[in-house]
């Protein structure tokens, strides 16, 4: 009976990860992801179509944040940049990261983390599927 009870009281002050940071700057890919994962999942989808709203929502939301999708081409900065900025805050950098693309990945860098499996890629049109998968492998269950 003791266990239970120091075992509910330290899981009830840990918190728990059930966000994902999105980030693009197209409005289709949000509402994809919403929906798919709003019918699919228990998860919150934190939205930002920007790298610089993106660094202040991952430093408001980094005890909840599971999981962040970034989108190689953003209108302000390159995913690389900001995967770089995010990794580089202590608060954030435990988080894994899923670059997300439509076109051929063409920043070296970008090719070698996912090489290294120091990050991961979808590419767009996302199926279904897919995006399920991906944010199951990194997401608690």
């Amino acid at each position: 009976m003791l266990n239970e009870l120091l075992h509910n009281i330290i899981t009830q002050s840990i918190p728990k990860r059930n966000s994902i940071l999105f980030v693009d700057d197209e409005i289709i890919c949000h509402d994809v992801v919403n929906l798919v994962l709003g019918y699919t999942t228990n998860y919150k989808v934190v939205n930002t179509y920007n790298a610089a709203e993106a660094i202040i929502l991952a430093e408001k939301f980094n005890k909840t944040l599971g999981l962040i999708f970034i989108d190689i081409l953003l209108s302000d900065m390159n995913g690389y940049q900001l995967y770089k900025i995010l990794k580089a805050n202590e608060n954030i950098a435990h988080i894994p990261i899923v670059f997300q693309s439509g076109i051929t990945v063409q920043i070296r860098e970008i090719r070698e983390l996912i090489e290294n499996q120091q990050a991961d890629i979808i590419h767009k049109p996302y199926k279904n599927d897919e995006l399920i998968n991906i944010v199951g492998k990194y997401m608690p269950k």
